[in-house]
């Protein structure tokens, strides 16, 4: 009976124990892995909406970013970029809040690159290819430039490889060069399945001619976004506040249920790659070809894939299907960041889910170098 005692005594001091020994590495975890950008010296803590006020007192054509993605409940008309001539305001993942200067489209480009006669490189991505949460002339379109004469960049934040075919569709002029297809892991196969139920999208996959005439429909779709974009902010402040208690509440749960140390220990789970997205490549492809301009694809990774068991069947089988296809493949997972000893310092603070500018400029380079192979 002693001996049964003391061997319920142990059981608990073991399982006590081992439960406290979790609690100090989710400690560890968290303050390896989450250093609080909050923390830095002069932090935002507005809301963007707060920002936005701010700046419009003393800025007249400064507007918060509006993407595409935003539209796909509209049935009747789809704007490919957000509003022109202006500074467009983005999200704060550095302390303040990033933005960039729109050409005469409504993308993140000086405006000159519409006037010269030849385009070497026009990328077309989501956030990541337009530099969101960054400042002006931080993203792969500018540091191209640099590298290489004249980019055009029609990324927009929230883009999918459906939007990203659209955008070549209405926007690439016959003297363009190369097209650079920058798709991140992250959740573009997610963003396609959400694309493909927008009646106006479907349009391009089923109608090889079909288009909306947007180079030529501007002053139409500032004026739609700027209807929407104060309904926007404001449900996007509220959402915010609305986050952030709950936030507060789940916190100490997360921590007692050693959120950070299951996250460690689980694969990820992503969206299986589908038949659709291959036929969207399909599709760019042979646009490609048609108007005899070379396509590049570029994998770019996510954050996850440096922090947590990750589930590699998508990246096989979309290198595999781009390879089988003769279509130049760009791995920035496998040429920059696992050669990186910490291949998070390639994020915005080490921790954040954006590249810094210093990563987008280190990926801008990969693409110049393979380009001119």
């Amino acid at each position: 009976m002693i001996i049964k005692k003391k061997l319920i005594l142990y059981f608990f001091i073991t399982i006590i124990s081992s439960y406290f020994s979790l609690i100090i590495f989710e400690t560890y975890i968290r303050l390896l892995q989450n250093k609080n950008v909050k923390n830095i010296p002069n932090y935002d803590k507005r809301n963007i909406y707060e920002f936005f006020i701010d700046e419009i007192q003393s800025q007249k054509e400064v507007y918060v970013a509006i993407p595409p993605s935003t539209n796909l409940l509209n049935e009747k008309y789809f704007p490919l970029s957000t509003f022109s001539n202006s500074k467009n305001i983005t999200c704060n993942e550095t302390g303040q809040y990033g933005y960039f200067y729109s050409d005469r489209y409504g993308f993140n480009n000086p405006d000159y690159v519409h006037e010269k006669s030849n385009v070497e490189n026009i990328i077309v991505g989501d956030s990541f290819g337009q530099g969101q949460c960054l400042g002006v002339n931080q993203d792969i379109g500018h540091y191209l430039r640099l590298l290489s004469g004249n980019s055009i960049n029609y990324s927009q934040g929230g883009n999918g490889p459906l939007i990203y075919y659209a955008t070549l569709r209405e926007y690439m002029t016959s003297n363009t060069k190369n097209i650079i297809f920058l798709f991140f892991e992250g959740n573009d196969i997610q963003n396609l399945e959400n694309e493909l139920k927008n009646e106006v999208l479907k349009n391009y996959v089923n109608d090889e001619k079909f288009s909306q005439n947007l180079r030529y429909r501007q002053k139409e779709i500032d004026q739609f976004l700027k209807k929407k974009m104060m309904a926007s902010l404001k449900k996007t402040a509220q959402d915010q506040l609305k986050t952030a208690r709950i936030a507060k509440k789940q916190k100490i749960k997360k921590f007692l249920l050693l959120y950070k140390t299951r996250q460690k220990l689980k694969k990820n789970k992503i969206k299986p790659v589908t038949e659709d997205f291959y036929n969207i490549i399909k599709l760019t492809n042979e646009f490609a070809k048609k108007n005899n301009t070379k396509l590049y694809f570029v994998y770019l990774p996510e954050i996850n894939r440096y922090k947590v068991k990750y589930n590699d069947n998508n990246y096989k089988k979309i290198k595999q299907y781009i390879i089988k296809n003769k279509i130049n493949f760009i791995d920035v997972h496998k040429e920059l960041f696992l050669k990186e000893k910490d291949p998070l310092i390639l994020f915005t603070n080490g921790n954040q889910y954006h590249y810094s500018s210093e990563g987008y400029r280190k990926v801008s380079e990969i693409i110049y170098n393979h380009i001119n192979k």
